[in-house]
């Protein structure tokens, strides 16, 4: 019994040709319009709240503690409302899973075909784990981390978090905004659920991702937060915790713009293999977009 990280090789050949334009017209309609709004939506706010909080820390003076708070409600926007997706309609998220599983594989091979490469790697068995799973996991990496920082936050005794949000009145003006912008378009998603594949398709739940974005903060905050203070301690330095926070939330944000612009760069490149097909292959004025 192979393992479940053995990899296959796919030969692209006229078998895999055949079957790419049998599954091109439902394919394009999963990655048509619709989900292009929402991944370029999503990009477009990872970008604007990294923006403007990396403007606020550099060229405003913003405090970096009350950045910190405002860095985790930011990151728990997505996550909260996928547990809250998922406990309302169970059955449309696993579709929508299924449909990922679908179009990682079509679209890996049209990726292959185009660059005319040989063969693509897929994992030998496709994982079928449930929506439950993710969540837990994106639950748990959330959680460590916004308990790591609680605890934190709450041993330094010189940290006033309520005098130093009162202190800028500006920067509780842009990122209350800013907040509110990214609960008020998750909330009215919610709010229209999906009932077309290409809308099921289309929806925004990605626990993985945040997952993994929780998972890169937690470690980067404890592994060289621990290492800093260390260093700090050793060579005398004033206010290391201050300057931890700095770097930390420098660098968490640092991390959400690079998703923003990896999230809209991935609609380009969709929008490019789409163009593609549409000139490769026959019958093309049939597929949509």
């Amino acid at each position: 019994m192979g393992s479940k990280h053995e990899r296959i090789e796919i030969a692209v050949d006229d078998a895999l040709k055949h079957v790419i334009e049998a599954d091109a017209p439902l394919a394009l309609e999963r990655r048509g319009r619709r989900w292009q709004a929402v991944r370029l939506r999503t990009g477009m706010e990872h970008l604007f709240v990294a923006l403007l909080s990396l403007t606020g820390v550099f060229v405003l003076g913003w405090p970096v503690e009350p950045m910190l708070v405002f860095l985790v409600l930011s990151l728990w926007a997505g996550l909260a409302f996928d547990v809250a997706r998922w406990l309302s309609s169970p059955g449309t998220v696993e579709d929508h899973l299924h449909y990922e599983r679908l179009d990682d594989r079509f679209w890996r091979g049209v990726a292959a075909w185009k660059s005319n490469a040989p063969s693509f790697s897929m994992p030998a068995e496709e994982r079928e784990d449930g929506a439950a799973l993710h969540l837990l996991i994106a639950v748990f990496c959330a959680i460590g981390f916004t308990v790591a920082l609680t605890i934190d936050l709450g041993r330094a005794a010189d940290v006033n978090l309520i005098m130093l949000m009162a202190s800028r009145p500006d920067m509780l003006l842009l990122m209350g905004l800013s907040l509110c912008v990214q609960y008020g378009l998750r909330i009215a998603d919610f709010r229209r659920p999906p009932s077309t594949p290409e809308e099921i398709a289309a929806m925004s739940f990605m626990p993985f991702a945040e997952a993994a974005v929780f998972m890169l903060m937690f470690m980067l905050w404890m592994v060289s937060g621990t290492l800093y203070l260390q260093l700090a301690d050793i060579l005398g330095l004033a206010s290391p915790r201050t300057a931890l926070i700095t770097l930390f939330v420098v660098c968490a944000y640092a991390v959400m713009l690079m998703r923003g612009l990896g999230e809209i760069r991935e609609v380009r490149d969709v929008r490019r293999r789409i163009a593609w097909l549409r000139d490769t292959l026959p019958g093309s004025s049939t597929l949509t977009t």
